[in-house]
């Protein structure tokens, strides 16, 4: 492990789907391999011949490299959960009164938004 908590070297994930991308569009491939560093992924595909790191089979699972992490968005969780065509205070799905007074953020920096 590095000194940030990350695997040192490239990293090879399978699992029985991987979604990638050929020349004409995405594609669901079927028992595939993902190889990833430092954030980069390297390889997509059957019989990588590169040494790694670490290699980590997730058996019946999809992996689709490449896509942001939803949960990082604050508020999805709540304007999903909302939709119930229930009022909120019933839920108890209301937003607090300190997130509302303190107004919306900029949940990346600017360095993450590039």
């Amino acid at each position: 492990m590095t000194s940030g908590g990350r695997q040192a070297g490239p990293v090879l994930m399978t699992a029985d789907w991987v979604f990638g991308h050929r020349e004409d569009g995405h594609v669901l491939l079927p028992r595939c391999e993902i190889v990833f560093e430092d954030g980069e992924i390297l390889f997509v595909g059957r019989g990588f011949d590169g040494d790694v790191a670490r290699r980590l089979d997730y058996g019946p699972a999809l992996i689709g490299p490449g896509f942001i992490d939803l949960d990082a968005l604050g508020d999805l969780d709540t304007t999903v959960l909302a939709l119930d065509n229930q009022p909120g205070w019933r839920k108890g799905r209301v937003w607090p009164d300190s997130y509302m007074q303190a107004g919306p953020r900029e949940m990346y920096s600017p360095e993450e938004l590039r």
